[in-house]
């Protein structure tokens, strides 16, 4: 399934939507899954294509966790301005799959409409009467500098927003760009991160084996970084290849506790087996805890644990490249049948 994907998958990234839909169409016809419609929907060209087929993968797998928080990030971004299509009656409903062009067609204003518009300047100063040296050097009054100092201030105080919000715009777009890179799964955001923090590089190797040849790197990788989460709280942080994260939480003896690790990033394809469970002594607590995937792609991962120590108990998670790098969230909940 995955050969077939693969074409699919390099032409979003690549921008070729085009080709990525027509590539889609026949395997929907034959064998539509949450899975290929969340595909789909990102190949639309418009907000309102992307989000009727988010519905649809949804509506195959209301579990799936990429397409229900794309949904959620698309109507938060769009309900403004689908209120203001009602109001003005162009709004329009989204065909199933089928992306049709906007008109850019804007008819322009002629010379004379475009004159009549501006205002005329030479009431003041007419072309064949030039302004006499006695008005150009006339000195102005007190009460004209009173009148004329808040509008100087006023200038200054636009200039000043207008760098502000110079500011704020470039810095919106390198957080997007960032947050893009992240989901992605691509090593640029790491390398930034650990460029500004001073955090030590990826291991590469243990004992002299490459680190991605050892399926037990989980349990061997020192974790470059730790955050204590708790049973209210959802962390998000994103994973670069070769660093673990560390996540404390406190559990009572006799509790039973559900730990959730689950990846957005498209890299992640076998999270299960780079994320573990470690008890106050620190020792793999498999022995007390059961895990199951959250989603079929294997890109988030649920441990049930039956606490028997009381103390700080650790998630742990490795990046390994092509299966559990990027965007990720962590939460830790009492469990409930």
């Amino acid at each position: 399934m995955m050969e077939t994907l693969f074409p699919i998958i390099k032409a979003i990234e690549t921008g070729d939507k085009r080709l990525a839909r027509r590539l889609l169409q026949p395997l929907l016809a034959k064998n539509p899954t949450a899975d290929l419609w969340y595909l789909a929907a990102q190949a639309c060209e418009t907000p309102d294509h992307e989000m009727a087929l988010l519905q649809r993968a949804l509506a195959l797998d209301p579990t799936h966790g990429k397409a229900r928080s794309r949904l959620y990030t698309l109507r938060q971004g769009t309900q403004s301005t689908q209120s203001t299509q009602r109001t003005q009656g162009t709004d329009t409903t989204p065909s199933p799959f089928t992306v049709s062009p906007l008109s850019t067609n804007v008819p322009a204003k002629s010379a004379a409409e475009i004159k009549k518009a501006l205002p005329d300047l030479s009431a003041d100063a007419p072309a064949d009467k030039p302004v006499s040296d006695k008005r150009a050097t006339k000195e102005l009054s007190r009460e004209e500098l009173r009148a004329l100092k808040p509008v100087k201030r006023e200038k200054k105080k636009r200039g000043l927003w207008t760098y502000v919000g110079c500011g704020a715009t470039i810095l919106m777009s390198v957080t997007a760009s960032y947050f893009v890179l992240t989901v992605l799964g691509s090593s640029l955001p790491g390398q930034i991160r650990a460029l500004l923090m001073g955090e030590q590089g990826a291991v590469t190797e243990i004992e002299g084996t490459p680190i991605f040849d050892r399926a037990d790197a989980v349990y061997l990788v020192e974790p470059s970084q730790s955050k204590s989460v708790g049973r209210t709280d959802a962390l998000a942080d994103a994973l670069e290849p070769g660093y673990a994260h560390e996540y404390l939480f406190d559990a009572r003896s006799g509790e039973e506790l559900a730990i959730y690790v689950q990846f957005i990033s498209m890299t992640a394809h076998r999270v299960s087996r780079n994320v573990a469970i470690f008890n106050p002594a620190g020792q793999a607590a498999s022995g007390v805890c059961h895990s199951e995937s959250i989603l079929q792609d294997d890109s988030g991962i649920v441990f049930v644990c039956n606490i028997n120590q009381t103390g700080k108990w650790q998630v742990r998670i490795f990046g390994r490249e092509g299966e559990s790098t990027g965007a990720y969230t962590v939460a830790v909940q009492r469990f409930e049948l």
